[in-house]
């Protein structure tokens, strides 16, 4: 009887543990918050991607320090996302939710792809609706598992990237932004190829 105690007691502790180290994890993740972190977290072409969002927000608001906020937000919510992926801390229900989000990033991804292709396409009021859906879906995905300031970041970056009057400066033809919008959609094309989207 005393051993059965025993192993409850062992298996509850590696649970505990287990707890334990995600969010030691987690914190490690908000205090390296940096793009060196997210290149060794996120492959090339996901790494790419963040590093032209960020040139894209600097650029627009000319501000690095602004730019770097949203990039630092944008990073810890990938790594955190990712760590409780690795750790398998989503439920059955909020796999699906992972579905959902996936195929709506891919249509955003492709509706990006086919704006920047063909001048004169970009339909902003569709992206931004896109963009908000996609961000409920993630809300929905990590509201159980991480704080209310987690959440706080993640409405930050989509403020931004959702934002019309940036969807239009970035995809207006000519843009000064172009550059940087030809790397994202470079980025985009690879990570499809690849089956990463």
């Amino acid at each position: 009887m005393g051993e059965e105690n025993c192993i409850t007691d062992m298996g509850d502790e590696e649970v505990h543990a287990k707890s334990i180290g995600l969010r030691i994890q987690g914190k490690i993740a908000s205090k390296m918050s940096s793009k060196g972190l997210a290149k060794q977290v996120v492959d090339g072409p996901t790494s790419e991607l963040i590093d032209n969002c960020y040139r894209i927000a600097k650029y627009y608001l000319e501000s690095k320090k602004d730019a770097e906020k949203i990039m630092k937000n944008m990073i810890k919510i990938v790594v955190k996302v990712a760590l409780l992926s690795s750790n398998n801390r989503f439920t059955k229900e909020e796999m699906s939710i992972i579905q959902n989000f996936q195929n709506k990033f891919k249509t955003i991804a492709k509706s990006i792809i086919s704006f920047y292709e063909v001048d004169f396409t970009f339909d902003c009021e569709y992206t931004v609706t896109m963009m908000k859906d996609s961000q409920k879906l993630l809300e929905k995905l990590v509201c159980n598992h991480l704080t209310a300031k987690s959440l706080k970041r993640i409405e930050c970056v989509y403020n931004f990237y959702s934002n019309p009057d940036v969807l239009d400066s970035v995809f207006q033809p000519g843009s000064k932004f172009r550059p940087y919008l030809a790397n994202i959609v470079k980025s985009l094309n690879t990570l499809i190829e690849q089956g990463q989207l």
